[in-house]
């Protein structure tokens, strides 16, 4: 009887393996936690290099995600009288973006190598970065899986004009935010403007958008054009209620509230006065004094500040605002901090919240503007469990401070400050998200325009205006997400905390011309995480087998085959990759593409051809005889028998 022995091919379809996605192995916290590193650019980025150039490169390695992003840089409507001096017009078009240029801008890459404080890539870089604009490089831990614990947060470093403001993660398999856990960057965004106390008390009245005199105002909020460094110097002007792109105007003198910072909305829907609060009805009547049908005013972006300082008992339902004969001070003028202007995310940027603009000062009471939310990244590419929270929002503006008055004084009398301007949130998954996280990047709500008297007998009249709210933030996945709030934060009011009631304002007006921020933006439009993977990922074959391993991607961008993980130099192209000359030993390819941030991986075992062979035997019909297979590590007989031995009884 002839016998015959089949070897057969082994294909094994384990679980997708990615080159250096899970060197940074299981993260689950045990205290809050910053797992970011940041580094601040040197040079300019040019679309087609392959490296960038740091003030330091330290704790950087090959095959290290990183995040390329620029933070500011955008040019804004400026204007000034012949010395340069000042920007004495009440133009609202003062701060009004005129081009983003490379602001916004962000990609991720990682890293070939590092030479110094030079990172090569392993992708060439696909867009532009300018350097002067705050470009920082922000490296990415590459975990297998993420458990936020209750009670801990994952946070960020806070934004401090070169570096941080961002917090991203990459999580291979499973991210899970327990209920009472969070992923926050509250109020790591641009910078509010802080206070600062005049010299001089200028004329009443005064209506600039942009000045360099501080005793006309105060500061305006950090925005994607700049500190306020760069207002002076390029703007015509750091003080002064003008909003500058989505940072809040400072509140002018005498008095004012500052604006709310903004991040996201409708660009088209912007006038800088904000979203006057109605809750209550006899409000609308005050809001129309201001002009007529105000109370129904739509603005996005940022809430206006409050108006300037009153000292006179009149009520703010039978008198409006700019009546320096009935409010006496400064006349109860409009002229707080304009809200920030809403950004454009149409074409794929990115943006820390903006900064609300400060209170203006003039006795050392006056609060500073709420800092913007920053930016999250969640780049998953198994499942996120999630009962936690996920959150970018602004500051609240800072109240005025009220010390314990001295008998017949009054603390608090200056300016609240604006709200921060909600950050930016982008989760990518594959699959949809379980659980009831709960995702917000709301703008802060404006300061209140607080006091104490410590007058013995009554009450002062005295007023002064809150901070207005900032705008609501930007809110990004592929997937639905269960419950998302990018609202505008709450105007600040004015309020007596000790001492009987002050003026009429504070019981029939309190918004003081303060203003609510407009709402963000929430899509779920965006791109699939880019996830490649390749099949069969584990092959055992004998030399001279054919091997063909295919790789597929949720990009379109032709795939490449490499032999180590951050290899620059491929050694076949296409989605399918085929051989047949390869000698005995473990061969290890990794399908990627450029640019992409992850190489799948097969391994390839190739064993000597075996030589088989089985004992004969003679025996009689109606007899058995055992076949004895040797020279191999598994087996298949004709009879379907997967053992190296087997008992036969032919017939003939």
């Amino acid at each position: 009887m002839r016998s015959s022995l089949i070897i057969i091919l082994s294909l094994f379809f384990c679980k997708l393996l990615l080159a250096q996605v899970n060197k940074d192995g299981v993260l689950s916290t045990i205290s809050n936690t910053i797992v970011n590193q940041y580094y601040s650019v040197t040079s300019n980025i040019n679309a087609g290099d392959n490296y960038v150039v740091l003030s330091s490169a330290s704790g950087l390695s090959s095959g290290d995600l990183i995040l390329i992003i620029q933070m500011q840089g955008a040019s804004v409507n400026s204007y000034a009288n012949p010395s340069n001096t000042v920007a004495s017009l009440p133009n609202a078009n003062y701060g009004a973006i005129t081009s983003y240029n490379n602001a916004g801008n962000y990609e991720f890459n990682q890293v070939l190598s590092v030479n110094g404080n030079s990172v090569n890539l392993i992708c060439s870089v696909q867009k532009n970065y300018t350097a002067s604009g705050k470009v920082q490089v922000v490296r990415i831990p590459r975990f297998s899986n993420v458990t936020i614990n209750p009670g801990h947060v994952l946070y960020g470093a806070v934004w401090n004009g070169n570096t941080g403001g961002v917090v991203a993660i990459e999580v291979s398999g499973t991210l899970t935010i327990n209920s009472g856990g969070k992923i926050s960057s509250d109020t790591i965004g641009f910078r509010g403007g802080i206070t600062n106390l005049r010299t001089s008390s200028p004329a009443f009245g005064v209506g600039d958008m942009g000045h360099l005199n501080k005793d006309m105002g105060v500061y305006k909020g950090e925005s994607i054009a700049g500190d306020t460094g760069i207002y002076a110097l390029q703007f015509s002007g750091r003080f002064c209620k003008g909003a500058v792109a989505n940072g809040g105007g400072g509140g002018n003198a005498v008095n004012a509230g500052g604006g709310g910072g903004a991040n996201a909305g409708d660009t088209s829907m912007w006038n800088g006065k904000g979203n006057p609060d109605v809750s209550n009805p006899s409000w609308i009547t005050a809001w129309n004094l201001e002009s007529p049908g105000f109370a129904s005013n739509v603005s996005s972006g940022g809430g206006r500040g409050g108006y300037t300082y009153s000292n006179s008992n009149k009520n703010p339902l039978t008198f409006g605002p700019n009546d320096y004969a009935n409010w006496g001070g400064d006349g109860r003028s409009n002229n707080g901090g304009l809200g920030g202007r809403p950004l454009d995310y149409a074409s794929g940027r990115v943006f820390l919240g903006g900064g609300g603009g400060a209170g203006d000062s003039d006795n050392g009471y006056a609060g500073k503007g709420g800092s913007g939310g920053g930016i999250i990244f969640i780049l998953n590419y198994g499942q996120i469990i999630a009962n936690g929270l996920i959150s970018a929002n602004g500051r609240d503006g800072y109240n005025t401070s009220t010390p314990a008055p001295g008998v017949n004084q009054l603390t608090g009398r200056d300016g609240g400050g604006g709200g921060g301007g909600g950050g930016a949130i982008i989760i990518k998954t594959p699959n949809s998200i379980v659980g009831t996280l709960t995702v917000t990047a709301k703008g802060g709500n404006g300061g209140n325009q607080q006091m104490k008297s410590g007058f013995m007998f009554g009450s002062p009249n005295d007023a002064y205006g809150p901070g207005g709210g900032g705008g609501g933030g930007y809110i990004g996945s592929n997937v639905s997400l269960p419950n998302t709030d990018v609202s505008g934060g709450n105007n600040g009011i004015v309020q007596y905390l000790s001492g009987t009631n002050g003026c009429l304002i504070d019981d029939n007006f309190p918004p003081n011309g303060a203003t609510k921020g407009g709402a963000g933006i929430v899509t779920n439009t965006l791109t699939l995480p880019n996830i490649i993977s390749v099949s069969p990922a584990t092959i055992n074959v004998c030399v001279g087998s054919s091997i063909s391993i295919t790789a597929t991607a949720t990009s379109t961008s032709t795939i490449e085959w490499f032999a180590s993980p951050t290899s620059t130099l491929s050694i076949a192209t296409g989605s399918v990759l085929n051989t047949n000359t390869l000698s005995a030993g473990t061969y290890t390819f990794y399908a990627g593409q450029c640019p992409g941030t992850i190489r799948a991986m097969a391994q390839v075992t190739v064993s000597p051809s075996p030589n088989v062979s089985v004992n004969s035997a003679t025996i009689c019909s109606g007899q058995s005889a055992t076949l004895v297979a040797s020279g191999a590590s598994s087996y298949t007989w004709n009879t379907g028998a997967t053992t190296n031995s087997i008992v036969v009884s032919p017939t003939m």
